[in-house]
């Protein structure tokens, strides 16, 4: 395996040829995918075992977990044979779910995502959560990380805060897509 990029490329879309041409496309400088809900229902695990053999990539394994500890360890250790550098939890799932997953996948890196970047605060507000969304980001990160994820997930907007108070913590913000 080549020396890792910091840099992950998101693979939002369910067009194999499309794929393919992607990994092709940017895989001398980028070594981790991240590959989806949507993908990994369409095509499942023996798809991502051929991308991962064929093109010899990490896998970043977006799922957003999120049900009780049992389902979510079960869910974990179903697609342990892909061996992903991250698997992705949502860390409002808690401290038991996430350590769940942990347990279940001790190489993978577990990544809590701590707030949709779809949410802001109203939102926030309704859902029932008290405080900033700031606020909301940085007691998750907590939680997660004393809960066994290495990484969390956030918006760019938080990111310095997160490495001021967790220098440990991988943090993962989503960009923006490009066309190649």
């Amino acid at each position: 395996m080549r020396e890792r990029s910091p840099i992950i490329v998101a693979i939002d879309t369910t067009d194999l040829a499309e794929v393919n041409s992607l990994i092709e496309a940017t895989r001398n400088s980028v070594s981790v995918y991240k590959f989806g809900l949507e993908f990994y229902l369409k095509f499942g695990l023996e798809t991502l075992q051929s991308l991962i053999r064929r093109f010899d990539i990490e896998l970043f394994l977006d799922l957003k977990l999120h049900d009780i500890p049992n389902t979510v360890a079960g869910a974990s250790r179903s697609i342990a044979s892909l061996k992903p550098l991250f698997l992705t939890v949502h860390a409002t799932g808690g401290t038991k779910m996430i350590r769940a997953a942990a347990d279940a996948l001790p190489e993978t890196k577990i990544a809590a995502v701590t707030i949709l970047t779809s949410l802001d605060d109203e939102e926030m507000k309704r859902i029932g959560f008290t405080g900033s969304l700031s606020q909301q980001v940085l007691a998750l990160t907590e939680l997660a990380l004393e809960s066994g994820a290495k990484a969390v997930v956030s918006s760019a907007r938080e990111v310095s805060e997160i490495k001021r108070r967790f220098p440990s913590a991988i943090t993962i913000t989503p960009g923006q897509a490009v066309t190649i």
